[in-house]
């Protein structure tokens, strides 16, 4: 009988489990937007409307936590009880909304920011170009020191063969950099990425974080027409959010 009980209780226990992370997921999903809405509504301002509906979801995350921590130490919390079980159960609840809600902000951020935004508005369009010949110290000593250019066209008879970057320059030692050129260390044209200029900056970031790469080949057609790097992108979120 005692081992029966035992067993009801654990499967309520897990019915409950689940039935708690469902709701969780329904608050992420549903409460969030609403309350974004009702705020931009009031602010006219959707960035901080944004952060104003997180801050209130991981609010309640952390009150959650607090709950069953005091839970755990005996302490019988209105509408959610007492006891060892249920405060670990109402933490894990919490620090999962917490995650949801920081995650949740930070990819409606970065949607809200660069909605619209077309890739042709944040490439880099004049990206030097450096003959294949070019010895990887040439390149670092004439072109990479005293300069902001850290991405460069590969070029033979005038036409782009590959991308060289101050990380691959990197990759090999002082003393081979004389006698490398640079067309030995250059990602091939045929293995780039290449993105067209009209299309949207967020698609883009999402190819660059989901591909880990840094930059993206911007083309029209057949013509190299610039270069999408997720730097640029990353500082363009933060002054965003932050005039936000």
């Amino acid at each position: 009988m005692v081992f029966h009980r035992s067993s009801c209780y654990c499967k309520d226990s897990q019915i409950h489990f689940r039935m708690s992370l469902k709701d969780l997921s329904k608050l992420e999903l549903d409460g969030g937007p609403v309350l974004r809405s009702i705020l931009w509504g009031l602010t006219h301002a959707l960035i901080k409307a944004t952060r104003w509906a997180s801050g209130v979801g991981q609010f309640v995350a952390w009150l959650l936590i607090a709950s069953g921590i005091s839970m755990i130490f005996g302490t019988t919390v209105p509408f959610l009880g007492s006891g060892v079980f249920n405060g670990m159960w109402i933490v894990f609840m919490g620090w999962f909304l917490q995650n949801a809600a920081s995650q949740s902000y930070r990819r409606i951020l970065v949607q809200d920011i660069l909605e619209d935004v077309p890739v042709k508005r944040m490439m880099l369009a004049d990206v030097p170009a450096i003959p294949g010949n070019m010895a990887a110290e040439t390149l670092v000593n004439n072109h990479i020191v005293g300069s902001d250019n850290r991405e460069f066209i590969v070029s033979e008879n005038e036409e782009p063969i590959g991308l060289v970057t101050i990380d691959d320059v990197r990759k090999l030692s002082p003393e081979t950099r004389h006698a490398t050129p640079v067309r030995e260390i250059m990602t091939p044209s045929k293995k780039l990425e290449v993105v067209a200029p009209e299309a949207n900056v967020s698609d883009a970031f999402d190819r660059l974080q989901n591909q880990d790469i840094h930059q993206l080949l911007v083309m029209h057609g057949n013509k190299i027409v610039g270069l999408l790097r997720r730097k640029d992108i990353v500082r363009w979120l933060e002054l965003q959010s932050h005039a936000g």
